[in-house]
């Protein structure tokens, strides 16, 4: 969205038949079920006659510095999407079906110059009457769905948190009654009350990576999965116990693209490789460790994340503001 506009097209035949577009909904980063895949049925495949524009809306970001990067979220006829004004992060709810503006929330986050955009870089995640948002400078949100009142924030820098070089761009991953993200510092991988805002644990020490946390289910048990600046770290996500860490550096700390579950017990990572090592891995996941299965540095994604399906990875190769292409692992 770094442009500060964002249209919305009829896609036709996208829903399944007879369905409310409005009610498939995609409520946090990477969708409902944290795979990226759709979960309706029957899309088109046809498109000589193109898309119909239903709606467009613009200004969502303005100002110095003001480039945003996070994604929209949609829960029935509300969609919630991040946006930037000067030293403002801005909150926007509009009507997902006419673009009817709902409602605007904003605060103050400071005059810091982050590379490519102040604006935030984390997609909110939706849970029930509240949505989740959290901004390039550290600034953890809870607002009401329906009217935009702020519930609480958290500064995470007066928590012992440190902003990643390219600020703060975890989505917040809702689990239970907690809302986890990665702070850095002394609060590498921290969990708040989802309802008050009080802390709830926080595990581990050093430089945050700019992935979401996600769940795997290993084994039968969840473990909150984590891909730091110095690469994997599994945790109980109960409490932040840490279960177990996998190193994978790369330059620039560019540890970006969530990792992605994949069959029984597998787990795929790609990072960044053009700056030194990276590269993709798929691991096997066990009570006490991952086992390396394969590495390869034929993918190299700066911030795009795979998608799997029928035992093939896509995604695409190179650094997002360059030369990149399409490949198939």
């Amino acid at each position: 969205m770094t442009g500060g506009l964002i249209a919305v097209a009829m896609l036709g035949g996208f829903c399944a038949q007879g369905a409310d577009p409005a009610g498939d909904d995609w409520p946090c980063w990477r969708g409902p079920c944290g795979d990226g895949l759709p979960t309706v049925t029957n899309i088109r495949k046809e498109w000589k006659g193109g898309l119909e524009k239903i709606w467009e809306v613009s200004n969502l970001s303005s100002g110095t510095n003001s480039a945003t990067w996070a994604a929209p979220v949609i829960h029935g006829n509300r969609m919630i999407v991040a946006g930037r004004s000067n030293d403002q992060d801005v909150v926007f709810c509009f009507d997902a079906l006419k673009g009817t503006p709902l409602w605007r929330q904003e605060y103050a986050t400071g005059h810091d110059q982050v590379q490519y955009g102040n604006g935030p870089r984390a997609t909110a995640a939706i849970d029930g009457e509240f949505v989740y948002t959290f901004g390039c400078m550290g600034q953890l949100a809870c607002w009401k769905l329906a009217t935009g009142e702020r519930v609480w924030m958290q500064a995470l820098d007066q928590l012992g948190g440190q902003r990643p070089f390219w600020g703060y761009s975890s989505s917040p991953l809702i689990w239970k009654d907690t809302v986890i993200v990665q702070g850095g510092g002394s609060i590498l991988v921290v969990a708040f009350d989802k309802k008050t805002g009080a802390l709830a644990w926080k595990s581990g020490t050093g430089k945050a990576g700019y992935a979401a946390p996600m769940i795997a289910t290993v084994e039968k048990q969840p473990q909150l999965i984590v891909f730091t600046a110095a690469g994997l770290m599994a945790m109980n996500p109960d409490n932040g116990t840490v279960l177990w860490n996998y190193a994978h550096v790369t330059g620039a700390d560019m540890n970006c693209s969530t990792p992605v579950p994949v069959g029984s017990n597998q787990l795929l990572i790609v990072s960044y490789a053009d700056l030194g090592p990276g590269g993709a891995a798929l691991l096997q996941l066990g009570a006490n460790g991952p086992q390396e299965l394969w590495k390869s540095r034929e993918l190299s994604t700066g911030h795009n994340d795979p998608v799997v399906v029928g035992g093939y990875a896509y995604a695409f190769s190179g650094f997002s503001l360059g030369e990149k292409d399409l490949r198939c692992l």
